[in-house]
């Protein structure tokens, strides 16, 4: 039985695909140690064919086709198919550096108590842009998973920054919703909930590639219903599993999550489509705002308060201030 499963969803990434497997394979590890489940999600260029390549040539990679239903979905399947110790959900656009499973394995042999396994992720830019890493660390360190959630300086939502042990996928709680956009968002707070031991690695092992084809750089002004769906899941989840004594901090948390319906949408205050938006959903919002803004500061209360009132003069008054800030440096 594999210690591994590595997960990649598979939709026309033809260009980069053929990377992505072969920075797996670049490794000193016995192919019995990992599997590879690719999940083609109805691709209409070769990618497939060029995955079948790669399994032609090692036993440890299999190739799953789907009809198209989306990232979430894929990932799933690939859990069901999955039948090592960990997996690992990795883009099929983006690499690992060398011996990142060597690396992994390794790790996980003499930690074999942790829940989670967390990666640094470096992230480049195809238009010539310098790239960053996530975050870099002198050592690697143990933090429960409620503690993780509650820091503001590791932002981990990505799902390819976990490597998870396969039976927390046994929660029902854990998947990726499919009605809307920002399903990570959802899976990376539930994660670090059910999650007991988590590891922070000091290096980076995976590499996210920035390219105008990819899910993140295909948004648009429907983001905000998208926030808005998720913030859902995750109200239920609140509801029905986050204990009393964690719902004020809990709360914070989604409830800010939900404020991003309007801030990711900054660019298109003052359009229609941001209007009829606010319409539709400016009632939802504030009921939810007047329920847990108890668990606010004050002067964040007052921040949300400008904002559900005027968009436009939150923004103008925030632009305002970051000028005054970088003046004043």
């Amino acid at each position: 039985m594999p210690i591994l499963s590595i997960i990649i969803p598979l939709y026309n990434t033809k260009q980069y695909v053929g990377e992505c497997l072969a920075s797996i394979l670049n490794n000193n590890t016995a192919l019995s140690d990992y599997e590879v489940i690719v999940i083609d999600d109805g691709s209409t260029d070769e990618s497939g064919t060029i995955v079948q390549s790669f399994c032609d040539n090692n036993y440890n990679i299999r190739l799953i086709n789907q009809k198209n239903q989306g990232v979430g979905v894929a990932r799933m399947n690939g859990v069901k198919e999955a039948t090592g110790d960990y997996i690992w959900f990795i883009d099929s656009d983006d690499y690992l550096v060398e011996g990142a499973i060597s690396i992994v394995l390794d790790t996980i042999s003499l930690y074999n108590n942790v829940d989670v396994f967390v990666t640094p992720m470096r992230l480049v830019f195809e238009d010539g842009r310098n790239g960053y890493t996530t975050h870099e660390l002198n050592e690697r360190y143990v933090i429960s998973g409620k503690d993780l959630l509650k820091r503001k300086d590791f932002l981990l939502i990505g799902p390819p920054q976990f490597i998870i042990k396969r039976k927390l996928f046994k929660n029902k709680w854990l998947y990726f919703p499919k009605d809307a956009r920002y399903e990570d968002e959802y899976f990376a707070r539930v994660l670090k909930y059910i999650g007991n031991i988590f590891l922070i690695l000091e290096e980076y092992l995976y590499v996210y590639r920035q390219w105008s084809g990819s899910h993140m750089n295909s948004v648009q002004v429907t983001r905000g219903n998208d926030v808005i769906t998720i913030y859902k899941h995750l109200d239920r989840f609140a509801n029905e599993v986050v204990s009393i004594e964690d719902q004020p901090w809990f709360r914070y948390n989604i409830v800010s999550f939900l404020f991003e319906s309007y801030t990711r949408n900054r660019s298109f205050f003052g359009t229609k489509e941001f209007k009829a938006f606010r319409k539709k959903n400016k009632s939802f919002i504030r009921s939810e705002w007047g329920k847990y803004k108890k668990y606010f500061p004050v002067k964040d209360q007052a921040l949300a308060n400008l904002l559900l009132a005027s968009p436009v003069l939150y923004v103008k008054l925030l632009n305002l201030y970051q000028a005054w800030k970088y003046k004043h440096q």
